[in-house]
């Protein structure tokens, strides 16, 4: 993985995602990353992806800006409204009520 993050942000997408994963080999559901592009001129939103390294992508979407600045800096009434805009299918529940992994990150 790239360690330092000064302009070379441009690589962290699904390629670097399917490099490590012909390294590694991970199984379904061992690594997953969120992916956030970051806030486009003039727009309201935020888009995001979420990649598990075995299957490619799971599930695109977007949230608005003001919700997550409204709820800075904890997030104290939880996770703050997403719209999906894609999802593969089948998964997407699974990936939302936290049964596929232990750490609840994005229940």
């Amino acid at each position: 993985m790239i360690g330092f993050n000064f302009g070379d942000g441009h690589l962290h997408n699904e390629d670097l995602i399917a490099a490590m994963q012909t390294q590694a080999a991970f199984e379904p559901g061992e690594l997953i990353v969120v992916w956030v592009e970051s806030q486009a001129w003039g727009s309201k939103a935020q888009h995001y992806k979420v990649i598990d390294a075995a299957l490619g992508v799971l599930e695109r979407g977007t949230w608005k800006v003001a919700d997550a600045v409204a709820e800075q800096p904890w997030l104290p009434n939880g996770p703050i409204p997403t719209q999906v805009t894609w999802s593969l299918g089948g998964r997407r529940e699974r990936i939302r009520d936290g049964q596929d992994h232990e750490h609840g990150a994005l229940a």
